[in-house]
């Protein structure tokens, strides 16, 4: 666009005055511009993975409920509820090492007991 009073090119629309003549060109609206700022995202650990290897290896109810709370927590993530994704973060992360420390409990009581068993039926000879 040019300056209607000298004919000089102007250095965009949104110029209020001619840099060349000096004359107002206008009551041209400025656009303010917006920036969006968006929040920051925050990662919760699901802690998925834990659950699903001790539902499969250690304690197999306990297990479920760790994968339950696991799934749960990037919903509430994708909401914006972080406190509440934080907490079933947490209850996943519990319920699976509780799996895993029941699960390796009672692997080692089946153990004794074979062995236990094992003795006995060689003394009954």
């Amino acid at each position: 666009m040019n300056c209607p009073n000298c004919n000089q090119p102007l250095p965009s629309d949104t110029s209020a005055f001619c840099p060349g003549c000096g004359a107002q060109i206008g009551a041209r609206p400025v656009q303010p511009q917006v920036q969006v700022v968006q929040p920051p995202v925050q990662t919760v650990p699901s802690h998925l993975a834990l659950g699903i290897i001790s539902t499969l290896c250690c304690c197999l109810p306990l297990g479920i409920v760790s994968i339950v709370y696991a799934a749960q927590v990037s919903g509430l993530v994708a909401s914006g509820n972080i406190a509440a994704a934080q907490e079933a973060s947490r209850k996943a992360k519990l319920w699976g090492i509780l799996s895993v420390v029941i699960g390796l409990i009672s692997t080692v009581i089946a153990i004794i007991v074979q062995g236990g068993l094992a003795a006995f039926a060689a003394n009954m000879d």
